[in-house]
C-alpha cells in the first residue's frame, strides 16, 4: 500500500518543500508540523524578567515589541518576526505549503485514508494561494496556527473541529458549514471578509484576543450562525460591521474587554456590531467593552443574564446600544457604563433587576437614555447616573422598587432632563439627593409605595421644573430634608396619601401649582400642620388664576380631622383670593369685602351678632338721652285728642311708657315686636341744642333712627342667613 508521500509524489511530483514533506511524513502519524524556529537559551541571555517569559510562552507578540522598543536584543527580535505571521513575506519558502496540496489532503479518497484522527497540524507555514474547500465532507480536523493563510473557504462543506489560533486569514468563508465540533479562531487576524453566515457549530465558537478588520464593510460576518455551545470573543478588536443578526448560541456569549469599531469614510460610525433576533441560551457578556458605532441587540432573546459592567458604548450620530423590544430572562447589570449617544431599551423586557449604577449616559441633543414601556420584574438600581440629554422612563413598567439616587445628575437645560411619565412603580420610588437641570417629569406616574425626593435639587428656567401632574402615590411624597426647588412645581391633579415637607423646602411664590391636588394627611415632625402655615402654601399658587380647590381641599382636611377653627380660616382665605384674582368684576368684589367684613363671608356670624349688640346699646343711649331732651313723642294721634291729654309731656296713664333699651332693640330687630317702636317716635321740630349739624335735634334722631333701623335689617338677615349656611359656599 502506497504511502502519502508516495501519493502525493504521484500527484504533484517530487517538488516538496521542507514543510511540505513533513506534513506528508507526520500526518499519518496524527502529529502536528512546526516550522517556527525554536527559542534557545543564547537568545534569553539577559532577559531575567519572569512577564517577559509570560510573553514568550504566550506568543504575545504586541507586548515582545513594545518592550524591543525600549530594549536591544537582536536575537529576540529576529526570533519575535520569525514567529509572527504578520513578518510572513520574510519567512524561508521552506515554511510554504501549497493550498493545493491540503485540498487534495482532504478530499482524496486514498490520502485522507492515510490520516489518523487528528487530521492535519501545520504551525508557522505560509500558505499563499486561497484554500478552496467548498461543498467538501472533511472527514478529519483542520489545525492552522500561527501561520499566513491567504484565504480559505468552506461553503456548504461539513467538517470537524476547526483551529486557527494565531493565523494571520486575509479571508473567511464558512456559510452554511457543518462544522461537527468546534470552531477556534483564538489570537487570529483576519483583515478582509470573515462569514459564518448559516454555519452550524456544535461544539463552542473560540475568537478570543482575535482581530477582525474590513474597516468600511463587515468585518465578521455570522448570520443565523447556529453554535451548540458558547461563543466566546473575548478581548477581540474589530474594524468593521460586527454581525450576528438572527444567530443561535446554546451557551454564552461573551464579548468581554473586546474594542469593536465601525467608522464611514467621512467620519461618522455605524454599526459597530448586531445581533437582531440573536437567541442566547446563556447570558450575555459585554463587560469591559469598548464599542464604537451602534451596539444592535433589538429583539435579542437572552435566557440568561446581560452584563456590560465598565463598557463605553460611542456614537454620535445616533443609537450607542439598541435593545430594542430584547427580552432578558434574568437581571441587566449595565453599571459603570459610559455611552455616548442614546441608549435605547424601549419595550424590552427584563425578568430580574436593572442595575445602572454609576453610569454615565451623553447625548446632549436627544434622548441619552430611552426605556419606554420597558418591564422591569424585579428593581430598578439607577444609582450615581449621570445624564446629559433626556433620560427616558415613559411607560415603562418597575414591579419592583425604583432607586435612583446618591447625587445622580441629570442634564437638560433646555428641555427635560428626566421624563418618566405614566410610569408604574409597584414598590417605592427614590430619587433622595438627585440632582437635575432640566424639567424633570412624573407626570401621569402611578407609585404604589413612598416617592422620595428628600435632599433632592431641581433647577430649570422654562416651563414646569418638577412636573407631577396626575401623579398617584399610594403612599407618602417626602419632599424633605433641604429639598430645593428653583423653578416650577407643578401637582395638579395629583393624588398622595400623604404629603410630607418643610416650609424651608417650599418653592417661590408663584411657583406652586397644585390646582387638583388631594392628599389624605400631612405627616412628618416637622411638616407644616397648622392652618396659617398651610395658608402660607397656598399663598405659592400663581396669582394670575384662581383655583379654589386647593383651598376646599385643605378645608375638608382640616375639619375631617376635627379642626373647625382651621377649617373656619381657610374658607375664609379661599374668599379672599377669589376676590385678589382678576375673575370678579367691580360689584361682585365690593359685595365681597361687605361680606369679608361683617360675617367674614359666613363663617364668622357671630360678627354681626356683636354689631348688633354694640348698636343696641349705642341707640339705648342715644334715645335715652332724646327722650330726656323731649325728643321722641307718642306716635299715636288720638293721643292729642284724648280728654287727658296736656302740652308738654304730660301724658294719660294709660299710654305705653318710654324705655330706651326695648326701644332700641324694638327697632333694631325686624322681626321683633316689643310695641315700642309703635308708640314713640323722634319729632323732627324739636330742638335741644346738642345736635353736632345745623339741624334741629329732632331731625338728627330721626335720622339715626333710620340708620339704626336699616343696620338692624342687614345685620339680623347676615346672621341669620351666616348661622343657615345660605351666603357660604360650601362644596
Amino acid at each position: 500500500m502506497s504511502t502519502l508521500y508516495e501519493l502525493a509524489v504521484k500527484k504533484f511530483g517530487n517538488n516538496f518543500t521542507e514543510a511540505e514533506k513533513l506534513l506528508l511524513e507526520k500526518a499519518p502519524l496524527g502529529e502536528r508540523i512546526n516550522m517556527r524556529p525554536e527559542m534557545t537559551e543564547d537568545i534569553l541571555v539577559g532577559i531575567v524578567s519572569v512577564e517577559i517569559m509570560h510573553w514568550v510562552e504566550a506568543n504575545n507578540f504586541a507586548k515582545l515589541y513594545q518592550w524591543l522598543e525600549n530594549n536591544d536584543n537582536l536575537k529576540l527580535r529576529q526570533w519575535v518576526e520569525a514567529n509572527d505571521p504578520a513578518y510572513a513575506e520574510y519567512w524561508s519558502a521552506n515554511r510554504i505549503v501549497r493550498a493545493e496540496l491540503i485540498q487534495w489532503i482532504l478530499r482524496d479518497k486514498k490520502a485522507k485514508n492515510q490520516l489518523m484522527y487528528a487530521g492535519i497540524g501545520l504551525c508557522g507555514v505560509k500558505i499563499d494561494t486561497p484554500i478552496d474547500l467548498n461543498y467538501s465532507t472533511i472527514e478529519h480536523p483542520i489545525q492552522i496556527i500561527y501561520s499566513a493563510l491567504e484565504s480559505i473557504s468552506l461553503l456548504d462543506a461539513t467538517t470537524k473541529r476547526l483551529s486557527f489560533i494565531g493565523s494571520h486569514i486575509k479571508g473567511f468563508s464558512a456559510d452554511n458549514a457543518e462544522i461537527m465540533q468546534s470552531a477556534i479562531f483564538d489570537k487570529i487576524q483576519s483583515k478582509g471578509k470573515f462569514s459564518l453566515n448559516g454555519a452550524n457549530i456544535i461544539g463552542q465558537l473560540e475568537c478570543s484576543n482575535a482581530s477582525f478588520e474590513f474597516e468600511g464593510n463587515t468585518s465578521f460576518n455570522a448570520n443565523s450562525i447556529s453554535i451548540k455551545s458558547n461563543a466566546i470573543f473575548d478581548h477581540i478588536t474589530s474594524k468593521g460591521a460586527f454581525r450576528l443578526n438572527g444567530a443561535y448560541i446554546g451557551g454564552q456569549l461573551r464579548f468581554s474587554h473586546a474594542i469593536l469599531e465601525n467608522k464611514k469614510p467621512d467620519n461618522n460610525s455605524e454599526f459597530a456590531f448586531c445581533a437582531e433576533a440573536t437567541i442566547v441560551k446563556g447570558s450575555v457578556f459585554f463587560d469591559h467593552v469598548k464599542l464604537i458605532g451602534e451596539c444592535r441587540l433589538i429583539g435579542a432573546k437572552i435566557y440568561g443574564s446581560l452584563s456590560c459592567e465598565f463598557a463605553s458604548f460611542e456614537n454620535q450620530q445616533g443609537y450607542s446600544f439598541d435593545a430594542e423590544r430584547t427580552v432578558v430572562m434574568d437581571h441587566a447589570n449595565l453599571s459603570n457604563i459610559t455611552s455616548i449617544g442614546e441608549f435605547n431599551f424601549s419595550a424590552a423586557t427584563i425578568q430580574g433587576s436593572l442595575y445602572l449604577n454609576n453610569s454615565s449616559f451623553i447625548n446632549p441633543s436627544g434622548n441619552s437614555f430611552c426605556a419606554d414601556r420597558l418591564i422591569i420584574q424585579n428593581h430598578a438600581l439607577f444609582n450615581s447616573i449621570y445624564s446629559e440629554g433626556t433620560f427616558r422612563l415613559s411607560s415603562a413598567d418597575i414591579r419592583g422598587d425604583l432607586e435612583c439616587k446618591n447625587y445622580s445628575i441629570f442634564l437638560c437645560p433646555k428641555g427635560i432632563s428626566f421624563n418618566a411619565t405614566c410610569l408604574m412603580v409597584s414598590g417605592r420610588a427614590d430619587f433622595e439627593s438627585v440632582q437635575s437641570d432640566g424639567e424633570f417629569s412624573l407626570a401621569n406616574a402611578r407609585i404604589t409605595g413612598q416617592l422620595e425626593l428628600s435632599h433632592a435639587c431641581f433647577y430649570h428656567d422654562h416651563d414646569f421644573t418638577l412636573n407631577m401632574q396626575e401623579l398617584t402615590v399610594s403612599s407618602g411624597l417626602f419632599m424633605t430634608d433641604n429639598f430645593r426647588i428653583h423653578g416650577m412645581l407643578c401637582l395638579d391633579y395629583a393624588k398622595v396619601r400623604q404629603l410630607v415637607d418643610e416650609r424651608d423646602c417650599w418653592p417661590s411664590k408663584g411657583m406652586l401649582r397644585i390646582e387638583g391636588l388631594e392628599y389624605d394627611s400631612f405627616d412628618g415632625t416637622t411638616t407644616p400642620k397648622s392652618s396659617k402655615e398651610r395658608l402660607e402654601w397656598l399663598s405659592l399658587m400663581p396669582e394670575d388664576a384662581f383655583y379654589s380647590q386647593p383651598y376646599e381641599h385643605l378645608a375638608k382636611n382640616f375639619r375631617e380631622m376635627g379642626h373647625r377653627t382651621s377649617w373656619r380660616e381657610v374658607k375664609i382665605a379661599k374668599e379672599i383670593a377669589r376676590r385678589k384674582s382678576t375673575s370678579l368684576g367691580f360689584f361682585a368684589i365690593l359685595w365681597s369685602y361687605f361680606l369679608g367684613a361683617f360675617v367674614a363671608h359666613g363663617y364668622k356670624p357671630w360678627r354681626a351678632l356683636i354689631l348688633l349688640f354694640l348698636l343696641w346699646l349705642a341707640g339705648s343711649s342715644i334715645f335715652y338721652y332724646a327722650d330726656i331732651f323731649g325728643v321722641l313723642q307718642p306716635a299715636k294721634e288720638r293721643l292729642y285728642t284724648h280728654s287727658g291729654y296736656k302740652d308738654g309731656n304730660d301724658w294719660p296713664n294709660r299710654y305705653p311708657k318710654f324705655n330706651s333699651l326695648v326701644y332700641s332693640l324694638d327697632t333694631l330687630i325686624p322681626f321683633l315686636n316689643l310695641h315700642q317702636e309703635d308708640f314713640w317716635l323722634p319729632d323732627a321740630t324739636k330742638n335741644a341744642n346738642f345736635s353736632p349739624f345745623n339741624t334741629s335735634t329732632g331731625a338728627w334722631i330721626r335720622a339715626y333712627l333710620w340708620f339704626h333701623i336699616i343696620a338692624g335689617w342687614v345685620l339680623a338677615s347676615l346672621g341669620a342667613v351666616s348661622l343657615t349656611g345660605i351666603v357660604r359656599k360650601d362644596e
